[in-house]
């Protein structure tokens, strides 16, 4: 059994409210959460890491027991408790223009405390674990590269045994997603040649939505699908019948999507970031994440080759198969052991 070592051990885990740990790992590992593992849910809005940081402060405090080892994802690092925390990229520092002097002033802040506290960090990709030794002078001893995986639903899929219907794009909304540069050049795509619709799935903010009737305008409407937020039974039927993935974001601590589009079997086209490389199969193709011309030519081309080999679909599933939940699970449960016996 996965927890036999660690059963116990005091684990305390902050979920936000409609989110479970423990179903979680029932549903991706098969496994019950020890008895001595505690989940506590607090109603704070997910993706606002420096208002959680500031409010759950106080709420914690009094519920984290201090023999607990506290797991926590971008929560405050608490006094005197042994805590492991993951950072998953470091974007604030990357897009300075786009945030605010005092919500970068606050996670920097933040993010010095983690150091000073001895807490356990786990990153995606060696590329963030790089970063955040330049950047906060940790220890590497202390920071553990833990790569993500994908969910049953992305592993048990059937592979397509048809040609693709569109090109696929996720997550735009962030401008490092880089959707103008995509859109742009899907429009001079049209222009010389007749490239299958594109879907874009996610958030759909005011500025994504600006760009993307600007592509309309171009190239037609049926032509630029979105589908917003979708279920993930939906995402991976979307995967199934893409000819390709497009993803020329030019900044990712992970790059989840370009591990589904491998586990589902489809073919990737990506910017070299230099953590999706870390993660992205062999096979994948990449492109400067500026360059428009060089991805026009390749959307077209993609277009052309819709339909896969069998045998690079397997090859493609093959290495999505190397990233489990149950090694992200060992190296955490790892740190459990190391910080009970430390503390």
């Amino acid at each position: 059994m996965l927890f036999r070592s660690e059963a116990d051990a005091r684990v305390s885990v902050v979920s936000a409210d409609g989110q479970s740990l423990a179903e979680a790992v029932r549903d991706q590992l098969g496994h019950d959460l020890p008895s001595s593992w505690s989940e506590c849910h607090l109603p704070v809005e997910q993706g606002r890491q420096v208002a959680r940081a500031i409010r759950l402060r106080r709420l914690l405090e009094p519920v984290v027991p201090p023999e607990a080892v506290f797991i926590t994802d971008y929560y405050p690092v608490l006094r005197s408790v042994p805590t492991i925390v993951t950072i998953h990229d470091l974007r604030y520092r990357r897009q300075r223009t786009l945030w605010s002097f005092l919500r970068s002033a606050a996670l920097r802040y933040q993010q010095r405390k983690i150091g000073s506290r001895n807490a356990a960090i786990f990153v995606d990709s060696g590329a963030i674990k790089r970063e955040v030794i330049q950047c906060y002078h940790f220890d590497p001893k202390r920071v553990t590269v833990s790569y993500c995986a994908v969910s049953r639903l992305f592993r048990e899929a059937s592979p397509p045994d048809f040609p693709g219907t569109h090109l696929l794009a996720v997550g735009l909304s962030d401008p490092r997603k880089k959707a103008d540069m995509l859109l742009a050049a899907y429009s001079l795509a049209n222009a010389e040649g007749s490239p299958l619709p594109l879907v874009i799935v996610g958030r759909i903010n005011r500025d994504l939505q600006r760009l993307i009737d600007k592509c309309r305008k171009e190239v037609g409407d049926d032509m630029v699908r979105t589908t917003g937020i979708v279920s993930e039974e939906a995402l991976v039927e979307l995967y199934r019948r893409a000819a390709v993935l497009l993803h020329p974001s030019e900044y990712e601590g992970f790059g989840i999507p370009v591990l589904e589009a491998s586990a589902i079997g489809v073919p990737v086209i990506a910017a070299p970031d230099p953590a999706v490389r870390e993660i992205a199969p062999p096979l994948t193709r990449y492109l400067p994440a500026g360059d428009i011309f060089a991805w026009a030519r390749e959307i077209n081309h993609a277009s052309d080759q819709a339909e896969l080999d069998p045998v690079r679909r397997r090859e493609l599933r093959q290495w999505a198969r190397r990233f489990t939940w149950a090694h992200v699970a060992r190296q955490i449960l790892d740190e459990v052991s190391h910080r009970t016996t430390m503390d």
